[in-house]
């Protein structure tokens, strides 16, 4: 679209620019400007800029002088050489989701058979950009599910905790482009956070961390409100410990997913990056996501360890009795058999187990 405009208007230059909810700019998406930076140019949507007025007022905006227009930034001016241009909106009223903008390096007038034709190019780059937007959704939320039905599979064929939670970092890290992630777990003594499944980059030591939950810091503050944090700058962000920094070397970013689960938070996902690369919210969805299954697999291993210890009670009772105790089911094998039938019988309990 931007390289077409110009055969249809006067103009030396055309830029298409998408707004970003999450920084709250509107940034360039495509640009045939060739000044050093034109690619990456991003306008706070309140600042003053004849592009973000046009994305606020939802109309479009003519300038023949940008030099000595209030609603223009002089700083951006100077450093593209725009001195005359047109900015029409992208998408429909309410739902404005970007700025069509055509430039010239002199000031000028332009006429309205041009404005009007750049208008029509707007209505046909927003439906275009539109079903982008919408197959691009379609693929991540497609991504997504594989991804999560991969963690499920996890879950499902191996019943170790320690190696499962392991794969399922190894996975986030590499579908979510991450430094690192882990699990931190809370300990038998419900007194802390301690570390459980690595991925990345870290310090050895990492895998010894022990986070007291008396301590004051991102992973247990994540995990008391059971609420997602996210670090943008963690070498300025004093939620973080100091502690956590030193075993992290290089990590700028990173956010602690609280894993939660019908009894309440069972510990936390902990990701970090080595850019200062902003997380998106879908992407936290999608985390929020796999911690909750991963939370499951902590409580299927709770439970576990639970029955067993249930049951070795119930064999140290029933063999503290002095008489022979042999239970069997409707099919007649045998379920139990304690001490006492071992040493009357001379059968080792291990060998009639199952038999009939």
């Amino acid at each position: 679209t931007v390289q077409n405009v110009n055969q249809i208007i006067n103009a030396k230059w055309a830029s298409i620019f998408v707004v970003d909810p999450q920084t709250q700019t509107i940034r360039t998406r495509a640009t045939t400007l060739t000044q050093p930076g034109a690619q990456n140019i991003s306008i706070p949507l309140n600042s003053q800029s004849l592009v973000a007025t046009c994305w606020r007022e939802g109309r479009t905006l003519v300038s023949t002088d940008m030099y000595n227009d209030p609603r223009t930034s002089p700083e951006l001016n100077r450093r593209f050489d725009t001195a005359s241009g047109v900015c029409v909106p992208l998408g429909p009223p309410g739902q404005r989701f970007g700025v069509l903008m055509v430039n010239n390096p002199t000031t000028g007038v332009f006429t309205a058979g041009e404005v009007r034709r750049l208008e029509q190019v707007a209505q046909l780059a927003s439906a275009a950009l539109e079903r982008a937007r919408l197959y691009e959704e379609t693929r991540e939320r497609a991504d997504e599910l594989i991804l999560l039905n991969e963690v499920g599979h996890l879950l499902v064929e191996n019943p170790v905790l320690e190696s499962t939670l392991q794969r399922i970092a190894d996975l986030v890290r590499r579908n979510f482009q991450l430094s690192g992630a882990g699990f931190l777990l809370l300990s038998n003594k419900r007194d802390a956070l301690v570390t459980r499944g690595i991925s990345g980059d870290f310090s050895p030591l990492l895998r010894e961390l022990r986070i007291p939950l008396g301590i004051k810091d991102v992973s247990t503050l994540a995990f008391k409100q059971n609420q997602t944090v996210v670090i943008e700058n963690g070498r300025r962000d004093k939620r973080v410990h100091r502690m956590l920094w030193k075993l992290l070397p290089g990590a700028m970013t990173g956010a602690v997913i609280p894993m939660a689960s019908a009894g309440g938070s069972v510990g936390v996902l902990g990701i970090w990056r080595s850019q200062a690369q902003p997380f998106r919210p879908r992407d936290l969805q999608c985390l929020a996501g796999i911690a909750r299954l991963a939370a499951a697999a902590v409580g299927r291993d709770e439970l576990g360890q639970a029955l067993r210890a249930s049951e070795r009670r119930l064999q140290e009772i029933v063999d503290g009795i002095h008489a022979m105790i042999v239970s069997i089911d409707t099919r007649g094998r045998i379920l139990s058999f304690n001490a006492v039938a071992e040493r009357v019988s001379g059968i080792k309990r291990d060998a009639v187990l199952g038999e009939n």
